[in-house]
């Protein structure tokens, strides 16, 4: 594929396990094609910089509105999504 930040983002975030370029060496596929039956990941080596600037920008980012509900927070918005009741829900 390509080089570019915004393509690693996606397809790392679609589920993708391995990433190589579109010019990178048949060696390098076979490798990145066996890693990733086996269960592991293959990046090619030029797009492991954009790998690590996303992944520090996610460390850095601030949480999202799901992970500072409290634990009562997302037991109520469960239910509430299920159809109960405020009474019910009580």
């Amino acid at each position: 594929m390509h080089a570019d930040p915004r393509y690693v983002r996606d397809m790392l975030e679609a589920g993708a396990a391995g990433y190589v370029l579109k010019n990178c060496d048949f060696s390098e596929l076979i490798a990145a094609v066996r890693t990733v039956a086996r269960g592991g990941v293959h990046l090619s080596q030029e797009v492991t910089g954009s790998v690590v600037a996303l992944a520090r920008a996610k460390a850095e980012a601030p949480p999202s509105g799901a992970t500072v509900l409290s634990p009562r927070e997302r037991e109520v918005a469960c239910l509430v999504a299920q159809g109960l009741t405020t009474r019910e829900i009580a």
